[in-house]
């Protein structure tokens, strides 16, 4: 009802600029935001004990044409285990394995080591280093958000073109400990020799490099998210 009350007509209206190209970049929480002609992206740094926290240090989200290629699941169905903080991070909607970051081991892995082995971890220490946003770079060091002794750097290295932007991770972890790059996005992703496509984008991809493997994550009933997953 406050909404009707409140409504003025000019808030229908977006307002001139905001079809522009624009660069917003908040040093404070490490967010940058850019409006672009072809499209659009945001990404965070920050740590891992902010209001309505999620384990997402490092993740990021592409958009176009109003639409989200590569996204953030969002808030999840709110249940006492959402809640829960022994519980929150083990569903997609707020864990590392629902966003667009890496993470480390298996699941077997998981199993005898405890459920969050790998994965970012919850608290003010686990963050983001190193953050630095300079001219068509955007860069920050998210290994601190694991909390693993054999996860020494984790540099992730955005860098922005004018039609896509390429992303570079590099590892400083213990030799044997297997690495997935995971991908989110609400369609599936068709994958081919060095290529995965979904709606609206192409990933180009070193196939020599990677095992690719793609699968749908537990999100919602009504609203499937889609992983890609680089190995």
């Amino acid at each position: 009802l406050r909404s009707f009350t409140w409504l003025k007509a000019a808030y229908l209206t977006p307002a001139a600029e905001a079809s522009g190209e624009m660069t917003y970049y908040a040093p404070s929480v490490s967010w940058l935001v850019k409006r672009g002609k072809v499209y659009s992206f945001a990404a965070k740094g920050g740590h891992n004990a902010e209001p309505h926290n999620q384990h997402d240090i490092g993740s990021f989200i592409l958009a176009k044409d109003g639409h989200q290629i590569l996204t953030d699941p969002g808030s999840g169905v709110y249940t006492r285990q959402y809640f829960t903080p022994a519980l929150r991070y083990d569903g997609v909607a707020c864990g590392s394995r629902g966003h667009s970051v890496p993470f480390f081991g298996t699941d077997a892995d998981r199993e005898a080591k405890g459920k969050h082995y790998g994965y970012q971890k919850d608290g003010k220490q686990f963050c983001a280093r190193d953050v630095v946003f300079e001219g068509d770079t955007f860069s920050m060091d998210i290994a601190p958000a694991y909390g693993e002794s054999f996860v020494r750097s984790v540099k992730r290295v955005f860098t922005f073109g004018e039609r896509g932007f390429t992303l570079r991770d590099e590892f400083d972890v213990d030799g044997g400990i297997p690495i997935t790059e995971r991908l989110v996005s609400l369609t599936p992703f068709a994958v081919g020799e060095g290529v995965a496509t979904t709606d609206l984008a192409t990933l180009a991809y070193d196939p020599d490099l990677y095992e690719v493997t793609t699968s749908v994550g537990d999100f919602r009933p009504d609203t499937p998210v889609y992983f890609l997953d680089l190995k």
